[in-house]
């Protein structure tokens, strides 16, 4: 099982701290990859999904929150034809609204700059802008599209 280190001799069978952090890394990234794969989840989902345990998964899910690389709320949908039944569970998803990732495409002629949230959900229209002849004048450019998004974005960009 690629979430549970192996016991170390002579330390009561713990994982020692280098062993610990790298275990808090694949545990990360298996929830990173979960949400990416099936978008929305509950923490109990992102569990069945993983095979990490329940209470790692909490931890996991403080430190994503904190980061800011996910969000939670109630983002669950019902499935389609179907109502939800109950109070709707608060759901994890990868960040849309606190971050973003910026693209650039360079072209001969012009350029376009593109906004997406971390769930791959676009934020922006893509702004189009003529390509300079200079790169120096094109990394200028390419700064102050992102600053003029930056000042009308709710996102960090």
């Amino acid at each position: 099982n690629a979430h549970s280190a192996k016991p170390v001799a002579g330390n009561g069978g713990k994982p020692n701290r280098a062993q610990a952090s790298l275990l808090r890394q694949v545990n990360t990234r298996e929830v990173l990859v979960a949400l990416q794969r099936h978008g929305p989840l509950s923490r109990a989902e992102i569990a069945r999904h993983t095979g990490i345990s329940g209470p790692t998964i909490t931890r996991t899910v403080v430190d994503l929150l904190a980061g800011q690389l996910v969000e939670e709320g109630p983002f669950q949908q019902a499935p389609a034809g179907q109502a939800l039944m109950g109070r709707p569970g608060k759901v994890l998803r990868l960040a849309r609204a606190a971050v973003s990732v910026q693209g650039v495409v360079i072209g001969v002629s012009q350029c376009e700059l593109t906004t997406a949230g971390l769930d791959g959900s676009w934020q922006h229209e893509p702004r189009t802008f003529a390509t300079p002849r200079r790169y120096s004048e094109l990394v200028r450019k390419i700064v102050d599209q992102l600053q003029r998004l930056r000042e009308t974005s709710a996102t960090e960009v």
